[in-house]
């Protein structure tokens, strides 16, 4: 699921499991409750095609309602992992797994537009990703147009990224 703005994401974050009154989000987002409002209604538009919606609980606050638990599941997945991705030690680790497990080639402006941060900011934590590749013998190829794609042996790929799930 992609948010227009990083607010819409820390919003579908704060209240993806547990029940917030409006005051309280409207503090924790720096914003005013008509703000509040407003983002529970393009939520609500956003979430619709994944089976889910924000609803109001007099007296406890917004809660999320999922009718269909397999659409919201494969969306909201996603989302989680954008909002997680707000941190450097995550992103570099998003980043490795991202491309020890993909086929394909990825391009940085793909994750800057779904982890809400700039392509120079993944510059930057390409550095780490390619110091801990080299550790293991992988490289990663930039192709024009195409984006960046991990070579190296099945082994190394395999250690690399058992490594990185006991850490």
């Amino acid at each position: 699921m992609r948010f227009p703005n990083q607010r819409l994401a820390q919003l579908f974050t704060l209240l993806r499991n547990e029940t917030l009154p409006q005051d309280e989000l409207a503090q924790r987002l720096s914003v005013s409750t008509r703000t509040v409002r407003a983002d529970i209604t393009a939520l609500n538009t956003l979430l619709a095609q994944y089976g889910a919606q924000f609803i109001l609980n007099r007296g406890s606050g917004y809660q999320l309602k999922i009718d269909n638990p397999t659409s919201f599941r494969a969306g909201g997945d996603r989302a989680e992992g954008a909002a997680r991705a707000a941190y450097r030690r995550d992103r570099i680790t998003f980043l490795l797994v991202r491309f020890l497990t993909s086929a394909f080639s990825i391009k940085l402006e793909d994750l800057a537009d779904e982890w809400f941060v700039s392509r120079a900011t993944l510059q930057n934590d390409m550095v780490e990703v390619r110091e801990r590749f080299q550790r293991y013998q992988l490289t990663l190829e930039t192709r024009p147009r195409h984006g960046m794609k991990l070579f190296g042996s099945e082994v190394s790929i395999r250690a690399c990224l058992t490594d990185l799930l006991w850490s």
